[in-house]
């Protein structure tokens, strides 16, 4: 008897039509492409590490102030000129005995000398050499001789055109105890006076360089205006790493440090 299946057709056409739709599924699977690999993200580069990283590289060091071999012969004449002279006077008013200025190069300019005609000044000027820490003579600077009320603020100070140096910038060669740093010639001939060793005057606060003065592994300041103004502030900022920021004691019998 032949077996009916659904829909009353034979069931063997039931069984041929399925094997013929397997048949069909398979040869399409073999037929159809393979299947891609997904493509690779590209890695975008992150920072560096901090070990990998550059270091910022440093501001370049003030470039050496050049020497000046014209002022040698003018700065002669006023060492020539300094005892017995007004400059003499005025430097053993404010206790600076006379050999430790010319042991240190201080001269004077009696009026009409000063080689900047227009500073010159009625009284003279004491004359002091800028150097270089290696001794190099790059300027000169005056000071007019007389009381603060003889002398006008604005004529007390005067610095040939050019570069400045340090007075007695020898000090920054290397040496035991701290340096201390003056803002003026007389302050440092005052601590010198007063048996400190190593004193170097700026002539000016705004005169640090940093790049003579790797040698220095203590630092002291004897400025004339408190710290707190802001007076000297480029020194402090990077008196760090391993260099000790002092203050300055009073020294007996002067008002030059320590106010």
């Amino acid at each position: 008897m032949l077996e009916l299946g659904k829909h009353g057709k034979p069931a063997y056409l039931a069984e041929a039509r399925q094997r013929w739709r397997e048949e069909q599924q398979r040869q399409a699977a073999l037929r159809r492409p393979p299947a891609r690999a997904p493509r690779p993200q590209r890695q975008r580069p992150g920072p560096p590490a901090a070990a990998d990283r550059p270091a910022p590289a440093l501001p370049p060091p003030h470039a050496p102030a050049p020497a000046r071999p014209e002022f040698a012969p003018h700065l002669a004449a006023f060492q020539a000129a300094l005892p017995g002279s007004r400059g003499a006077a005025y430097l053993r008013q404010r206790g600076i005995p006379l050999a430790l200025a010319q042991q240190l190069g201080v001269g004077y300019a009696a009026p009409g000398t000063w080689p900047h005609a227009a500073r010159d000044w009625r009284g003279g000027r004491v004359v002091f050499p800028h150097t270089t820490p290696d001794g190099r003579l790059v300027n000169l600077y005056g000071r007019a001789v007389g009381t603060p009320e003889e002398v006008p603020k604005a004529k007390r100070h005067d610095h040939l055109p050019g570069d400045k140096g340090y007075f007695h910038a020898a000090a920054l060669q290397p040496g035991a105890g701290p340096l201390w740093v003056c803002e003026g010639a007389c302050d440092a001939l005052a601590l010198l006076a007063a048996a400190v060793p190593r004193v170097v005057a700026l002539c000016g606060v705004q005169g640090w360089r940093w790049a003579w003065a790797r040698a220095v592994r203590a630092l002291g300041l004897a400025l004339d205006r408190p710290l707190r103004k802001g007076y000297g502030r480029g020194i402090v900022a990077r008196g760090e790493g391993g260099m000790l920021t002092l203050t300055c004691p009073p020294i007996p019998g002067t008002q030059e440090c320590g106010r």
